[in-house]
């Protein structure tokens, strides 16, 4: 039996029971906007619950193009990440002490973007990244993105990253806040309504980039 909304699917099913983790543990390093790197997060968790791995919380590649130095507590709360998808993976804040010292580029355990297409099938991982996370019990991705296809892939992961997408990652309150004073601004200079105002059903706001000081300095302080 099925109950749909979207990502927040209840799957009320005896076969669906939480990934325990125990292949090992998958780190990641995601690029680009934050745009892309909520895709890579999506799509590692995606990976994880595939390859029944551990989530280490997903790092952020410093870029040259957004000079921005935010990691994912920053934007996100990292402890209801963890929790909300306490049903479908196992997520850590850091791997075990005995695994941190290992040299994984030594080793072999440091996958690029490089060595992943875009839009991999799930089949990819199973068949080369599973083999190598069983053996070292640690897999890097760095520069992870658009690494996992969306079609064909099966019903369960593209459901989990719907719930990713649209449910585990809730921007900080700060930020939250932040986008609710930036509508409200915006409503309140504006000289009228949109044809779609009346029918929102929350204070939504999209902002290019993340660089939080300058959108104060241009709207909270006027």
């Amino acid at each position: 039996m099925l109950l749909h909304h979207c990502g927040n699917l209840v799957l009320i099913s005896v076969f669906w029971k939480p990934s325990e983790g125990n292949n090992g543990y998958i780190l990641v390093t995601a690029n680009g906007g934050i745009n892309q790197q909520r895709v890579a997060v999506c799509n590692i968790v995606a990976v994880a619950r595939l390859l029944n791995a551990t989530l280490v919380i997903p790092t952020f590649m410093f870029s040259s193009v957004w000079r921005d130095t935010s990691q994912f507590a920053d934007i996100y709360q990292e402890d209801f990440f963890i929790d909300y998808l306490k049903p479908d993976i196992r997520i850590v804040k850091e791997l075990p002490k005995e695994l941190q010292s290992l040299d994984l580029e030594a080793i072999g355990s440091v996958v690029t973007d490089v060595d992943i297409a875009k839009e991999t099938r799930p089949s990819f991982y199973l068949k080369h990244i599973l083999p190598l996370l069983m053996k070292n019990r640690v897999v890097h991705f760095v520069g992870f993105g658009n690494r996992l296809a969306s079609d064909p892939i099966p019903y369960h992961l593209q459901r989990l990253r719907c719930r990713c997408n649209f449910h585990a990652l809730q921007f900080t309150p700060k930020i939250q806040a932040t986008a609710a004073l930036l509508i409200q601004r915006m409503r309140q200079n504006a000289t009228h309504s949109g044809i779609l105002d009346e029918n929102l059903v929350g204070p939504f706001a999209k902002v290019k980039g993340k660089n939080q000081k300058k959108i104060s300095d241009t709207w909270l302080y006027t």
